[in-house]
């Protein structure tokens, strides 16, 4: 038996009879209160806000708090994800590597991204930057040297890719994980 649920009812009126695209079409594919299927879409309304964007200075200044972050790139047709550790100059991140995929990419001249997580018991916090990178010349690889920037594996990363971020988005969010408050108490 199907329950009578005034709230979404009302949001289907609104919307009217909106054929739903192929995809959602929203960056990330994130959860974004949308139901898919049967030819509509329709937004659930959302009790509280729990999804909080970030201001574009509270994204550089979690970038400057954190050192290592993944960097999501692409090498002909292989997607590739990797940590690295990181370090901001002005508003561009800075990372030191050796030969490899990486520098395959950013001499292929393939767009990146890099991700950023920041977990407590009661929130979440991600910040994406999306740009290219580009292999610093040696007359500019020294500005690795004014910030604090070495390798945390093997000594040998002599090379300097700059990210020069097109977009900087964050969000908070504010975590529920209900499935932790059904486990039984394991204090005496």
């Amino acid at each position: 038996m199907a329950r009578h649920r005034p709230d979404v009812e009302s949001a289907v009126d609104e919307l009217g009879d909106q054929p739903a695209p192929d995809k959602p079409s929203c960056a990330g594919d994130e959860d974004d209160g949308l139901l898919w299927g049967g030819g509509h879409n329709y937004r659930v309304p959302m009790a509280d806000d729990v999804d909080v964007e970030l201001t574009q200075d509270e994204c550089w200044e979690l970038l400057r708090t954190h050192e290592l972050g993944r960097l999501a790139f692409t090498v002909l047709d292989e997607q590739h994800l990797t940590p690295v550790n990181y370090a901001v100059d002005g508003r561009t991140l800075l990372f030191r590597t050796a030969p490899g995929s990486k520098l395959l990419a950013v001499a292929l001249g393939a767009q990146v991204a890099f991700e950023i997580d920041e977990l407590d018991d009661d929130s979440a916090v991600s910040v994406v930057v999306r740009g290219r990178a580009r292999h610093l010349p040696e007359d500019e690889a020294h500005r690795a040297e004014n910030v604090p920037l070495r390798p945390w594996v093997g000594p040998d990363k002599y090379d300097v890719v700059e990210i020069a971020p097109e977009v900087v988005a964050g969000r908070r969010f504010q975590l529920s994980r209900p499935w932790l408050h059904l486990r039984p108490d394991s204090t005496p």
